[in-house]
């Protein structure tokens, strides 16, 4: 037999997916860099709560009797939104998205980020200096 001096390197298989190379263009500081997700339209949990609940609802309408369910990841997403959204009643996400458009000195990542971190409306209303 013939013995090789190279110790055993079996690498097992990523399970998971490669690390994205940082590119140094983020940033979160007095001035905010997103790299390619400067300028990104963005939701907060609200605004997408009430997105997935239209479209839900639209589909159960558009299948009537030949549902079959949705699907659990669809499932675990609206009961995370339906916890974790600050704004239920339409009304009140629109009027949010109205009062936070009209600060065009934001980005709209921040916009998403103030919208969801107000704990109530009358707290938003005080952003309005």
């Amino acid at each position: 037999m013939t013995s090789t001096n190279q110790p055993n390197t079996y690498q097992p298989t990523s399970l998971s997916r490669p690390k994205r190379p940082i590119t140094g263009d983020e940033e979160a500081s007095s001035t905010l860099r997103l790299g390619e997700f400067q300028n990104v339209p963005t939701l907060n949990l609200s605004e997408a709560r009430v997105i997935i609940n239209a479209v839900t609802t639209r589909r159960k309408q558009l299948k009537s009797n030949n549902s079959n369910g949705d699907s659990e990841t669809l499932v675990k997403v609206q009961e995370y939104l339906e916890l974790f959204a600050r704004y239920k009643e339409q009304e009140h996400v629109g009027a949010l998205e109205q009062l936070l458009n009209g600060r065009p000195e934001l980005e709209k990542f921040e916009r998403s980020q103030l919208g969801q971190s107000c704990y109530s409306f009358n707290a938003v209303k005080i952003l309005e200096w």
